[in-house]
């Protein structure tokens, strides 16, 4: 049975308060994990965000995950990174660095050159999204596709279980799309738009895992 977590991504330049408020409300809910997406920022501003938000996650036990910036994870010692498409090529490098290794991928090309060595993929984006403003959403085609080549993949190495693994949908989902994706065989879905806009994420979260989507048996 798959896990269907609920991945919430962050974006301040949107969230309704402040965001080290607001990643503690998503720390205190039943998300899965939480991805600090905030790549607009300079190196040391994002390193002092990040330091707060990993001291928070760990006093929840959730996992923070980190985004792009490779060096100030490596510095801080964060256990998870996630990267962006075109730092593919650094995966090699970066593997040995990181309890958990992820990548946001945009076509099947992506997938293929990266799969090797991360713990998890994000695919996207599925439906229109905010966030992609003008950019035609790659649907479900993409997503169902790359599930088709999910099963000949073969772990890297033996590394203790990773905080996210298998393939997380992206890209305008909400209680209203949800449904769409129930009967896709992935690990959870990412929330950015929806958990940041909302005051109370832990009740939108209890939400979302009401719908068939995520009582769905596979």
């Amino acid at each position: 049975m798959w896990a269907r977590e609920i991945v919430a991504i962050t974006d301040s330049r949107i969230c309704k308060s402040d965001l080290l408020e607001h990643i503690e409300l998503l720390a205190q809910s039943d998300v899965g994990a939480i991805i600090l997406r905030e790549k607009q920022l300079e190196p040391s501003t994002y390193s002092v965000l990040a330091k707060q938000a990993l001291k928070i996650c760990a006093g929840t036990g959730v996992a923070c995950v980190l985004h792009s910036f490779a060096q100030v994870a490596k510095e801080l010692s964060a256990p998870a990174l996630h990267c962006q498409s075109n730092q593919i090529v650094h995966l090699p490098h970066l593997r040995s660095h990181f309890r958990t290794l992820g990548i946001s991928v945009h076509s099947i090309e992506e997938y293929l050159a990266a799969r090797k060595w991360v713990d998890y993929v994000i695919i996207g984006h599925i439906f229109q999204s905010s966030c992609k403003v003008g950019v035609e959403p790659k649907g479900l085609k993409l997503l169902e596709s790359i599930i088709t080549l999910e099963s000949s993949f073969v772990k890297a190495d033996s590394r203790d279980k990773p905080a996210l693994q298998g393939l997380y949908a992206i890209g305008g989902i909400t209680l209203e799309t949800l449904p769409a994706l129930t009967s896709m065989p992935i690990s959870g879905v990412c929330m950015r738009q929806a958990l940041m806009q909302t005051a109370d994420p832990k009740t939108y979260i209890n939400n979302a895992k009401a719908t068939p989507y995520y009582l769905h048996k596979m």
